[in-house]
């Protein structure tokens, strides 16, 4: 057999080795590229891409809700005493059913003529105790003391004796307006205490179940131990000296609120509208939970001084269920309940400026775009053209609305009414601006 030459056959297998060689080596490559891929470059081309951001027309509050930062002023308390002080001796005419007790000259037994002198050792409160709130004015009875009424009368009547027939001056007058505050006496104030005078006295004693004293010369009428001088009509009870108690500076007959617990705070220029008296509030103090209430006055305006900026001073109703005592130092808001005034909104960053570099402008998606998800949102605009985070702009254009810029609250402006925006109306709030057909024309 003839055998190869040896340099073809090791040609052959130089041959052989190469072909090998480079099989493996595609082989490996095709490995390496299935284990190790190569990196993506969508990312990269996608950041070299103008984002298109786009929201929607909304209706918002067009401000935000005010609250007020406010102090408690505690109530002005008065005491009430009997004028003049308690201890007099009080007569009146016996009346039937009642037994006399024999007077100084022994008289009396039967009760018929003689005057009845009330021995008092005590000034206790015998009856018709006042509770607190308790609302009393001008001609009521405040309590029994030792037997016998004490009425209210005003502090600007100038009490200083008793009055009976034939009496005139002020304090007359005075007893007749009480009189006819009461309902009894109809004839016109005019300072002379006559038989009217005396006729509706004793009908106000009457409708408390007393008989009417005797003030003077024999004669009934008004003692001024039996009255106290209220500081104003209408007040409420704070306290009152409990049964059997005996009215002292200390613990006096009543106490009365001149003047309420208040709830103050100051409002600016654009606070005052929405704290006009009247207004619904709520008064959160502390922790606690909010209580409604209402505005029961404003001020005029006041300048900037030690007590506050400038602003009107908005008084508040306080709260019934207020605990007082708890209340001290504690920080108080109020804030508006009211409903606050709406408008058409847009994201601030979605007005422009004309080219004039005056009028206010947004581009709005042109006819046949359907209305966004809002900003960043998954709206959808015309052609399907695609927004950042997923929202869509509008691939058939965008056109002009001018618009008017009234307010902007938290990022968002506020816009007066326009027929070319509704709720719901796509604009844009950034991006390629170079689509800019008209009606969907670029």
């Amino acid at each position: 057999m003839t055998g190869v030459p040896r340099t073809v056959a090791g040609r052959t297998a130089a041959l052989i080795a190469l072909i090998t060689l480079v099989v493996g080596a595609g082989a490996g490559s095709g490995i390496m590229a299935l284990l190790y891929p190569a990196p993506s470059t969508s990312a990269i081309d996608n950041a070299s891409k103008e984002l298109v951001v786009t929201a929607t027309v909304e209706e918002r509050p067009s401000r935000i809700q005010y609250t007020l930062a406010a102090i408690l002023t505690e109530p002005t308390i008065a005491a009430v005493q009997q004028t003049g002080g308690a201890g007099a001796p009080v007569q009146t005419d016996p009346q039937p059913g009642m037994v006399a007790a024999p007077t100084s000259d022994g008289a009396g037994a039967d009760g018929t003529s003689q005057p009845v002198t009330d021995d008092v050792l005590r000034q206790v409160v015998s009856g018709r105790t006042r509770q607190a709130g308790d609302v009393i004015t001008h001609g009521d009875l405040i309590a029994e003391v030792s037997g016998r009424p004490v009425y209210a009368m005003p502090a600007t009547m100038p009490l200083y004796r008793n009055l009976y027939l034939g009496l005139r001056g002020n304090d007359v007058t005075a007893l007749q307006d009480v009189l006819a505050g009461a309902g009894f006496f109809t004839a016109k104030p005019d300072g002379i205490f006559n038989a009217a005078t005396l006729a509706s006295l004793t009908k106000l004693y009457e409708r408390d179940g007393y008989a009417l004293p005797l003030a003077g010369q024999g004669q009934k009428g008004l003692v001024i131990s039996e009255t106290a001088q209220l500081p104003a009509a209408g007040v409420t009870v704070a306290s009152a000296c409990p049964m059997g108690g005996e009215p002292t500076a200390d613990v006096p007959l009543v106490t009365v609120i001149v003047t309420p617990a208040l709830i103050q705070a100051r409002a600016n220029l654009l606070e005052a509208a929405a704290f006009a008296k009247g207004a619904a509030v709520t008064v959160r103090i502390g922790p606690d939970e909010p209580l409604t209430s209402v505005v029961s006055g404003v001020s005029d305006f006041k300048e900037a001084d030690s007590s506050g900026p400038a602003g009107f001073d908005v008084t508040i109703a306080t709260p019934v269920d207020i605990d007082l005592s708890g209340s001290a130092g504690m920080p108080i808001l109020v804030t508006e309940s009211g409903d606050i005034p709406t408008a058409l909104s847009v994201p601030a960053a979605a007005i422009r400026q004309s080219a004039d570099g005056v009028t206010s402008l947004v581009w709005v998606a042109a006819a046949g775009a359907a209305k966004g998800g809002g900003e960043n949102g998954a709206g959808t605009g015309a052609g399907g053209g695609t927004g950042a985070g997923g929202g869509t702009g509008a691939g058939g254009g965008w056109r002009e609305v001018p618009v008017t810029v009234t307010g902007q609250v938290s990022g968002w402006a506020m816009l007066a009414p326009t027929a070319d925006l509704a709720p719901g109306t796509l604009v844009l709030v950034s991006g390629d601006q170079s689509i800019r057909g008209v009606d969907g024309d670029e």
